[in-house]
């Protein structure tokens, strides 16, 4: 709310031709870029919350990724530049 408030007064600043400074529209454009993000992980954990309900509020086990050996990819470690260690 407090960033949403932010935002609307740089608005008004950037159409009274009297502001100084007066923000630019790339600078409201940057700062909705921002508000953006939060309203996304905002959402994200909503949905998180949802998933959790759906699972009778169980988390739910991620599985891990599969670590590789050395031995198991040849033993060779990608971006090696030949005859150099």
């Amino acid at each position: 709310s407090q960033k949403f408030q932010q935002f609307r007064g740089l608005c008004e600043q950037n159409l009274n031709p009297d502001a100084n400074p007066r923000p630019t529209a790339q600078d409201l454009a940057g700062f909705w870029d921002l508000l953006q993000l939060s309203i996304e992980d905002i959402s994200m954990k909503f949905d998180e919350l949802y998933h959790l309900k759906a699972n009778s509020w169980q988390l739910v086990e991620t599985p891990e990724k599969r670590k590789v050996s050395m031995e198991q990819c040849g033993g060779e470690v990608q971006g090696q530049i030949p005859g150099r260690q």
